[in-house]
């Protein structure tokens, strides 16, 4: 096995404007591979095991915010 970190997954259009925090993942998911813990909002990091014979894998995010991008 091997593992691979996650650090940052945010960006949104309105991050930073006076009196709002900005958008946050809903959720994020990975196509192959475990996540050593389950998701929230409010976290930046995870790590995930996958098995040697992977090469890649996909991330997949939604945000609670219509308009937000992911980076």
């Amino acid at each position: 096995m091997k593992t691979d970190s996650v650090e940052k997954v945010t960006s949104a259009d309105s991050l930073g404007k006076e009196g709002n925090n900005g958008p946050v993942l809903n959720s994020l998911t990975v196509s192959s591979g475990v996540w050593n813990k389950s998701f929230e909002s409010n976290e930046h990091t995870y790590h995930i095991e996958v098995d040697n014979d992977i090469s890649s894998v996909e991330l997949n995010a939604t945000t609670n915010a219509s308009g937000a991008t992911i980076e």
